[in-house]
């Protein structure tokens, strides 16, 4: 990774860092474990959603960053 694509993503995680660290704690105050984190999953689904690319939820989470779905 360049040093500019790193400063891109370290100021879009800067600028994020709040709502990202509530996020962080809230997935983490009732962990599930493995392979059942059906409210994690729905959690990020939702999350990505709002991003824009399709997101496909089934027993585990998808997401579709070509748009094909």
């Amino acid at each position: 990774m360049t040093d500019s694509a790193l400063r891109t993503l370290h100021d879009a995680v800067m600028a994020r860092l709040d709502a990202l660290q509530a996020w962080h704690r809230d997935l983490h105050r009732d962990a599930e474990a493995g392979w059942t984190e059906f409210r994690t999953s729905a959690v990020v689904a939702r999350e990505l959603a709002r991003q824009g690319p399709g997101v496909l939820l089934m027993a585990g989470l998808v997401l579709d960053l070509l748009g094909n779905h």
